[in-house]
């Protein structure tokens, strides 16, 4: 995996060419509303963030996401594209009973047992907007062991109540999958085959993810000192832990008054997920996402006061229309009008130039006038 630095883009990659996310162009966009464009990019970008980490195990992982709530069709990726691979455009649409209703662009089908598991969960849960399964090998070895995910850090004391699940096979699999996940936990281990993290949006799904590889990782790192010689966080330690990693940032603004109303408070994983975007979109990923908090880039020496764009602007429309909505078409068009203003008001300059005549005996100086525009 070279190139690639666990939890970013490295320099080496974002000097290579990459396939851009946000590929919806033309056709294949106007057959997309708004909404699905926005989810295709986001969910697209989600593979991406877990491949670049080193989450990803081949062609075989799964992450569905639900459109909406008044319809079951949910996004899934092609069996056969590796993380590295998907773009808004390849994700394929589907129902929950696996029927496919948009093939993508790659014309490769659904994995019909992974696509079920996911499926299910959506079904039980429809406030789960999105569900990802993990085979990350931290992960795998925790749910293979029997004393299972333990509270050891933080990390797992954030995860909340996490389910277990022992698969039983086939469809009887499929029900005791629901009924152990339940009707609170986001976060299940089923045994010796990773887990499965859901969340009401992208953002949340991925968050909890991070939050699993990161405990799954430490307690494997644990266990060779021995169960007896760790301490696992008591319950008021883990209660603590888990509202702390829920709790919004503080605004750095004012109090809110009726004339300049505060901006929603950022949702869990939000803010992680937009740093992530904002850090893809630098490395030439174009990921599509439409910011909630656009930076300003700090100014030169030596420069004018105009505010440099964003890497790449979020679009929710076509890719097209992104100059049309960019900070940067004020300011190009003012330039060019700036010149042609220049350009039009400059006076003339009118210079002779004496010329010989050739080729006579009798040789006379012609004088000719030419002119010249101003500022040249």
């Amino acid at each position: 995996m070279m190139g690639l630095v666990r939890g970013g883009v490295s320099s080496t990659q974002s000097q290579q060419c990459v396939q851009p996310i946000a590929d919806l162009r033309g056709a294949d966009a106007s057959q997309f509303s708004k909404t699905e464009k926005m989810l295709r990019c986001k969910l697209a970008s989600l593979f991406r963030v877990i491949d670049m980490h080193g989450w990803a195990q081949g062609v075989h992982g799964h992450i569905t996401v639900r459109l909406n709530q008044d319809q079951d069709h949910l996004l899934v990726n092609p069996h056969g594209l590796l993380y590295s691979e998907i773009t808004a455009s390849t994700l394929i649409k589907a129902d929950l009973q696996g029927s496919v209703l948009h093939p993508g662009s790659t014309g490769l089908g659904l994995s019909a047992p992974a696509y079920a598991r996911l499926a299910a969960v959506h079904a039980a849960r429809p406030e789960l907007r999105c569900v990802l399964h993990v085979q990350q090998p931290a992960v795998v070895a925790v749910s293979a062991l029997r004393a299972g995910l333990l509270p050891l850090t933080e990390d797992a004391a954030a995860l909340g109540a996490v389910a277990v699940h022992r698969p039983q096979g086939a469809d009887p699999e499929l029900r005791a999958l629901t009924a152990d996940l339940g009707a609170e936990s986001k976060v299940m281990m089923v045994q010796n085959a990773g887990a499965i993290c859901a969340g009401e949006t992208v953002e949340e799904a991925f968050f909890l993810l991070g939050k699993l590889v990161a405990a799954c990782e430490n307690q494997v790192r644990m266990l060779p000192l021995g169960l007896d010689n760790l301490t696992q966080l008591d319950e008021e330690e883990q209660r603590r832990a888990y509202e702390a990693a829920r709790r919004p940032p503080a605004p750095a603004t004012e109090p809110a008054s009726p004339e300049s109303p505060r901006a929603a408070p950022w949702r869990l994983g939000e803010l992680e997920f937009e740093a992530l975007m904002r850090q893809m979109d630098s490395a030439g990923y174009r990921t599509g996402h439409v910011y909630r908090h656009a930076l300003r880039g700090e100014l030169p020496p030596n420069q004018s006061g105009v505010e440099y764009p964003p890497a790449a602007v979020g679009y929710a429309l076509d890719t097209d229309d992104i100059f049309k909505y960019s900070p940067m078409r004020k300011i190009v068009a003012g330039a060019r009008a700036g010149e042609r203003t220049r350009w039009l008001n400059s006076p003339n300059v009118y210079q002779k130039v004496e010329l010989v005549e050739s080729g006579s005996s009798d040789s006379k100086t012609v004088t000719k006038v030419s002119v010249v525009k101003g500022d040249q």
